[in-house]
């Protein structure tokens, strides 16, 4: 039996029928076993952190306390930034 990517599988969907969207694309590769929600759930909180970190203009750093630090926007201080500090970079991510 022929293994498939995920991807030459979206495509054959995607030729079988055009008319076809990505939501129904997803439904089916969930339910045919191709992937599970959490999977996809997972890559989507990647995407996003991911794109919050491209976004995010303050150096993220790990202190000699293996603390990590950065700054976030705060226009109460007087120079319109405050630091955070997380005990995990992943907790600092999800702070931002």
């Amino acid at each position: 039996m022929a293994t498939f990517s995920m991807a030459e599988k979206v495509d054959t969907i995607r030729e079988e029928n055009i008319n076809i969207d990505e939501k129904d694309i997803l439904q089916y590769l969930v339910n045919s076993g191709t992937i599970n929600m959490s999977d996809v759930e997972y890559i989507v909180k990647q995407n996003k952190i991911q794109e919050v970190l491209r976004r995010h203009p303050y150096k993220i750093y790990q202190g000699s306390n293996g603390r990590w630090y950065t700054y976030i926007a705060d226009d109460t201080k007087p120079n319109k930034r405050r630091k955070i500090a997380k005990s995990t970079e992943e907790k600092l991510n999800s702070a931002l």
